[in-house]
């Protein structure tokens, strides 16, 4: 019998079995997006998957995007100011990156107009708990 090295390897090959019956088609994922389903898998086993889980999930991403975009934007600015010729593609990237921003920026704006979720994991009731409720049958 093969020990994973990691708790993570572990989890993953116990998980296998569910996340190929509640996914028939995972293995035809992108491999970033195979990591994706298993963080969201993971979540739902553990019995932690909410509508918060998910805003937060966005949210980080987009602050994490946002941080890179403007990093690239304050490069590409910097380029623009200290150099004596300008290339226009630098012009044409600072407009790109100054859209990607204003698209980051409304969609952290409208993550935040989003129902309050219920915090208590363990309400009963809780309308926005994902579960899961045991194998899928074929």
């Amino acid at each position: 019998m093969f020990i994973p090295n990691t708790p993570e390897a572990l989890f993953e090959a116990l998980a296998e079995t569910s996340l190929l019956k509640m996914y028939p088609r995972f293995e035809e994922l992108l491999p970033r997006n195979q990591k994706l389903v298993r963080l969201i898998h993971t979540e739902l086993t553990k019995g932690e998957l909410t509508d918060n889980t998910f805003k937060d999930f966005i949210g980080f991403t987009l602050v994490i995007w946002r941080s890179f975009n403007h990093a690239a934007l304050l490069d590409n600015q910097e380029c623009i100011d200290t150099e004596d010729e300008i290339d226009t593609d630098w012009v044409d990237e600072a407009a790109q990156l100054a859209r990607v921003d204003q698209f980051l920026n409304g969609m952290l704006g409208q993550l935040e107009t989003l129902p309050e979720s219920v915090e208590d994991p363990m309400e009963p009731e809780a309308a926005n708990r994902y579960l899961l409720r045991g194998p899928i049958e074929d």
